[in-house]
């Protein structure tokens, strides 16, 4: 009898396939190790948010972000002290120029997973509207880390400017020579404000309104703030009220104290 030799082909192990596509996602994975302690956000953002007044930050690695659910401000400023390393920033809902109702925090990280790099945002809300939404009265703080000074080769306004929208612009320094862009809506039109929010299944996605702006820089860091009043302009002729911008101002002033 004679045995005839069938050649089989074997199929490729299921085995190596998902060793091989794993070892491609870590290669590709930039900064994806998470923080103990926080939840990472159902979705994944391409790239972190910043203001459209200015496209050249350098941020460095943003493809990879790690987006993370909102906490507490002051679990993630005092548990973490991310943005400051062995020192505490000293700021909360009680520097606020109004009374807070909701407040959250949102923790980006990106840049590679040796040197990671961090974007805060700070939401504080006011009262909220008679359907129990909040968005009339905040105060918005994004801090993020940055390679050098975005200002520091130009000088964007002086103080007394108008900005491409003809909304006025105010330049101011404080006492440790940091300087203050302050954009403030007179006209019917203004740059669009973007921001984290979680909507309703428990997503950070992104948010865009109209709101005032405070931009500032310090030791590495970025911040700019976005904040909407109902009382900013007292009269229909969008005249802004003084105090309000005074106020605003001062607690950003505050926190470039922390920084």
């Amino acid at each position: 009898m004679r045995y005839t030799k069938t050649m089989v082909k074997r199929r490729p192990s299921h085995h190596w396939m998902l060793l091989l596509l794993l070892s491609m996602s870590l290669l590709l994975s930039g900064c994806e190790e998470p923080i103990p302690g926080l939840t990472k956000s159902k979705i994944h953002r391409d790239t972190i948010i910043h203001s459209t007044r200015f496209h050249h930050y350098e941020l460095g690695d943003t493809e990879h972000a790690i987006f993370y659910k909102p906490v507490s401000p002051d679990f993630l400023l005092e548990k973490y002290a991310i943005l400051r390393p062995g020192r505490q920033i000293q700021f909360s809902s009680k520097d606020m120029p109004f009374k807070v109702e909701k407040e959250e925090a949102f923790l980006v990280q990106y840049g590679s997973k040796e040197s990671p790099s961090y974007q805060v945002q700070l939401n504080y809300y006011g009262k909220a509207d008679d359907y129990g939404r909040y968005g009339d009265l905040f105060y918005k703080i994004n801090m993020m880390e940055v390679k050098e000074d975005p200002f520091q080769s130009f000088t964007p306004y002086k103080d007394g400017d108008r900005d491409y929208l003809l909304n006025r612009v105010d330049v101011s320094t404080d006492e440790e020579g940091t300087m203050f862009y302050h954009f403030i809506q007179t006209t019917d039109s203004s740059y669009a404000y973007s921001s984290y929010v979680e909507n309703e299944m428990g997503e950070v996605i992104e948010m865009t309104t109209a709101a005032d702006e405070i931009m500032f820089y310090k030791n590495g860091f970025m911040v700019e703030i976005g904040y909407h009043t109902p009382s900013r302009y007292n009269d229909p002729e969008r005249v802004p009220d003084e105090t309000v911008i005074a106020e605003m101002l001062a607690t950003a002033q505050k926190l470039a104290k922390q920084l």
